[in-house]
């Protein structure tokens, strides 16, 4: 498979064209990577009484906390009416699942600690701290290329 860009001034949007001679699934795959990837996310978040469109691109994390999932931001904290299953697949790269209770997204990370019992301390650049479980370990280490 080659990659082709074509760089034209005169372009006025934006668009990607695939040229095979059959549907391979290592084509399909780029398929699906590349709409997940254009897909404009519509997420709402609950506060109090009031019902807010969250940007994707600035949350921190999702958490469960009391049978709730919220969505954190700079702003505060959203309930959101998904379950952090259904977020996993809709959610772009950006994000990763370091517990059974938590979604991050890595762009926010400001430093990783390694503890002693297995767990890694995740601090956020807005001073939140958090810890991923030994489960997810290698999986965050692979996803940050560790």
């Amino acid at each position: 498979m080659k990659l082709e860009i074509n760089i034209n001034k005169d372009e006025e949007n934006e668009r990607i064209v695939i040229f095979a001679n059959e549907m391979t699934e290592e084509l399909q795959h780029v398929v699906n990577e590349v709409e997940k990837m254009i897909q404009e996310i519509k997420l709402y978040g609950k506060k109090e009484d009031e019902i807010y469109p969250l940007n994707i691109k600035e949350i921190i994390r999702f958490y469960s906390q009391d049978k709730q999932i919220y969505a954190e931001n700079q702003s505060g904290n959203y309930r959101v009416e998904k379950r952090l299953y259904e977020l996993e697949t809709i959610l772009p790269k950006d994000f990763i699942r370091i517990s059974q209770s938590e979604i991050i997204n890595i762009r926010y990370i400001k430093k990783l600690r390694q503890e002693l019992n297995g767990f890694i301390k995740i601090s956020f650049k807005n001073g939140i701290e958090t810890y991923s479980s030994r489960r997810y370990v290698k999986i965050i280490k692979e996803a940050l290329q560790l």
